[in-house]
């Protein structure tokens, strides 16, 4: 058994919209589902993919664009998002006209995802990590290797930290304790730009040593 883990650049913003899917289940699960992430829908339909989870890694309006539109294509799928962000989806069509984007309203989130979740593809687990800092309610999901960490951790950088909400020395705190603590062969898949992995970034990221790097 193993896990289809595909990443889709989408939208003149270039958010990295996942796609993780069991391969013998064919459950599935999509993250961030941003602008331009509509023409995923017909890959999963293609591929005879069972879409169960829709997850925002945090609540800003790029990350969040097409919540509706993957419930609407796929109502048994679940939305979920950390309970600390939700907020933010009652604003997401005025933050996403403030940037010249014409975004529908987002559904309610079907449940609250945290790092007690409990979340399964087939016979894959996956591992919530809660990493505010860029967001307040800011997630990472994690299988074995690979880590989504949304807008958290990028190569040689980390989230905006100048947004409402947001919380400098939290992020910086949530890296060190929590994503430095994976291997070090662990990939790092971000919400924009190219992925990296734990032990590049433990060793060269310069926001993160730039607190102090200890052992790093």
């Amino acid at each position: 058994m193993s896990l289809s883990l595909e990443c889709h650049i989408c939208g003149p913003l270039a958010n990295n919209v996942y796609l993780w899917f069991d391969e013998q289940s064919r459950e599935a699960m999509i993250v961030d589902p941003g602008i331009g992430s509509d023409f995923i829908a017909e890959r999963i339909t293609r591929a005879n993919l069972v879409l169960r989870f829709i997850i925002d890694t945090h609540g800003h309006f790029d990350h969040t664009f097409n919540n509706r539109f993957f419930k609407n294509e796929f109502p048994e799928s679940r939305l979920m998002m950390h309970k600390a962000d939700a907020h933010m989806l009652h604003s997401q069509t005025e933050m996403a006209a403030m940037f010249g984007f014409d975004a529908e309203s987002s559904p309610e989130p079907d449940e609250f995802i945290s790092a007690e979740t409990s979340l399964k593809l087939g016979e894959h687990a996956f591992d919530i990590l809660e990493i505010p800092g860029h967001s307040p309610g800011g997630i990472a999901i994690i299988n074995g290797l690979d880590a989504l960490v949304g807008d958290a951790l990028f190569a040689g950088g980390i989230g905006r930290t100048d947004l409402p909400g947001s919380d400098h020395e939290a992020l910086i705190r949530a890296i060190r304790t929590k994503l430095y603590a994976l291997p070090d062969d662990t990939r790092v898949f971000p919400g924009h730009g190219s992925s990296t992995t734990i032990g590049v970034e433990k060793r060269s990221n310069p926001f993160v040593r730039e607190m102090g790097g200890e052992g790093f």
